[in-house]
């Protein structure tokens, strides 16, 4: 009820904030092209607030009791008589320029809301991993240049390259000229290394979309994945489960990833499923019974367990510069 509740408010606020957006671009290119606003309300229905602006216009800022909407009231000679000295600044009675400036100013604006808020989130910092190489495949490309499990990609070519964004937009452009890839890594012991994985003329393939990691023969860095929290009562504590065990395998498949330990669990509801866990370094093996629950009319199994990825120090927040950022945001809007 808690989160429902939670969640329901934040829609409140999050709507509100756009319609207030929306309607202030319709408010203030009026205002600009010497139109009277009567009314700004965010909200319909009966006001709950209300504010009556100073100076000649007199308009009336509200916020009424439907938060799904808004609406700004200008002045318009067709709804009956104005006073002379109002004559001429009436919606109707504008250019039409004017008018379709008005109408164009509400989306304008949440566009550039949204870009200001996208700009202000990559100045603040937004959630990076720092490119680490995974499982490297025996004879393949990666494997014969060098490349080691563990290994950070420091750069690739002159490029720095502080998050897999910009080691793969970095490795696809060294690819597309000459089919050779220069790196440079560093070890989990701190030592730095240079080396180039050199696919020749096999460099077409590799930079089809999804076939960089295959073709190359490595895989990104997966954070363990732990146990962050067990119920009460629930059927991980009973199969002796304890917060800060990193997952291994469930009943021989490798657990990469939080969604592998779901994938695995709920077809086991009722089931005895095996689990290879790590706990202070040693490893060992326990069995678990998933418990039933209904879910959408299918009985899925549950162990009562959160698990998390611990990234350690790759995970950072990674802040932009102020005009990266504006490019940066730009970008994300036409995504």
């Amino acid at each position: 009820m808690g989160d429902a509740l939670s969640s329901l408010l934040a829609f409140i606020v999050a709507i509100s904030v756009l319609v207030a957006v929306h309607e202030y671009g319709h408010y203030i290119v009026g205002r600009w092209t010497g139109m009277k606003v009567l009314r700004f309300s965010i909200g319909f229905g009966k006001p709950l607030w209300t504010w009556i602006g100073k100076g000649n216009d007199r308009t009336e800022y509200c916020v009424a009791a439907i938060p799904v909407g808004g609406y700004v009231r200008f002045l318009d000679s067709r709804e009956g008589p104005i006073d002379p000295e109002d004559d001429g600044r009436a919606f109707n009675q504008r250019p039409i320029a004017a008018r379709i400036a008005v109408l164009l100013a509400g989306p304008m604006f949440n566009f550039l809301f949204a870009i200001f808020a996208y700009w202000l989130l990559f100045v603040y910092g937004v959630p990076a991993i720092k490119p680490a190489i995974g499982d490297v495949v025996p004879d393949s490309y990666a494997s014969v240049a060098g490349l080691e499990r563990g290994d950070r990609i420091i750069a690739v070519g002159d490029v720095a390259t502080p998050d897999w964004e910009a080691a793969l937009v970095s490795m696809l452009d060294q690819m597309t000229d000459d089919g050779r890839v220069p790196m440079r890594l560093e070890s989990e012991n701190g030592r730095q290394r240079t080396v180039v994985i050199d696919v020749g003329e096999d460099k077409t393939r590799l930079t089809e979309p999804g076939l960089l990691f295959d073709g190359l023969g490595f895989s990104p860095w997966q954070a363990p994945v732990m146990i962050s929290e067990t119920s009460d009562g629930g059927r991980a504590l009973e199969a002796g489960l304890k917060a800060g065990d990193r997952l291994l395998m469930i009943d021989g498949k490798e657990i990469r990833q939080t969604s592998d330990v779901s994938a695995a669990l709920q077809p086991k509801a009722e089931q005895t499923v095996t689990l290879e866990v790590e706990r202070d370094g040693r490893v060992m093996t326990l069995d678990a019974v998933p418990e039933a629950r209904d879910v959408d009319g299918q009985m899925l199994g549950f162990l009562g367990v959160t698990v998390s990825s611990d990234w350690g120090e790759l995970a950072y927040m990674r802040k932009y510069g102020l005009i990266e950022s504006v490019s940066r945001a730009t970008a994300r809007m036409w995504s």
